[in-house]
Order: C-alpha cells, then sequence, then structure tokens
C-alpha cells in the first residue's frame, strides 16, 4: 500500500466534509470536494447529478430539515497511487428517515482528495 501523503488529509476526512456540507446547505464548503471533471452522483433512486446540479441541490435542498448521520466509514484497501474508495453508511434524520450505503471514488488533485464518483443505494430495513 503506497504511503499517504503528509498534505493530504485522510479520505474518509473528504466524506465527513461532503455530510457537514449537506447539513449546513453549503454549496461553498461542498465546491471544494467534488472534483472539476467529476461526474458527480448516482442517487438512490437512480437519478444522476452532474456536479453543478450537486451543488445546487446542496445549497437549495427539497427538504433543508433533513440531516445525515455518519454511522460508518472506511477506506476500501486496495489503495492504489493517487485514487481509493471510501465506502460509507448514513442516516437521514427527519419525516423519512432512511439508511444509506455511500461508495466515493477519491482522486489526488494537488494533494488534496477529491471525489470522482459517488454512489448512493438505499438500505431496506
Amino acid at each position: 500500500m503506497p504511503e499517504q501523503s503528509r498534505e493530504h488529509a485522510p479520505p474518509e476526512a473528504l466524506v465527513r466534509s461532503l455530510i457537514e456540507a449537506e447539513n449546513s446547505c453549503d454549496r461553498e464548503a461542498a465546491a471544494r470536494l467534488p472534483s472539476a471533471g467529476s461526474i458527480a452522483i448516482t442517487r438512490a433512486k437512480g437519478r444522476e447529478q452532474n456536479r453543478e446540479s450537486l451543488l445546487d441541490e446542496i445549497a437549495t435542498p427539497a427538504d433543508p430539515t433533513l440531516r445525515r448521520r455518519l454511522e460508518a466509514v472506511e477506506v476500501v484497501p486496495p489503495r492504489a497511487i493517487g485514487r481509493c474508495a471510501v465506502r460509507s453508511l448514513v442516516a437521514t434524520d427527519g419525516p423519512q428517515p432512511g439508511r444509506f450505503r455511500n461508495l466515493h471514488l477519491l482522486e489526488d488533485e494537488a494533494g488534496s482528495w477529491r471525489c470522482v464518483l459517488w454512489q448512493v443505494t438505499e438500505l431496506r430495513t
């Protein structure tokens, strides 16, 4: 496994930052996290969003009271040089609680992790 650059925050920190940006409706904070060329996200219901659409939805969500809680996060081995996958479990609180498995593909961009792909799957409980 390659050694992580000292400039990098741990990959799982990016996932935590994305959750915080979503909860605070902070488009500016979220804009630093996806790669400029990323596809962005495939939502749990199969809807794909590009980077700009994702950032717009973070800034003005359909339900601004929805809160996400990160229940688990792990870097999935093996890590390649300049790339890694992070798997997380996110729960939502509010009128429609749920649990979601998230998979993020991260790439090193100038010493910082950036999200290239983000896939969400709703878990049936």
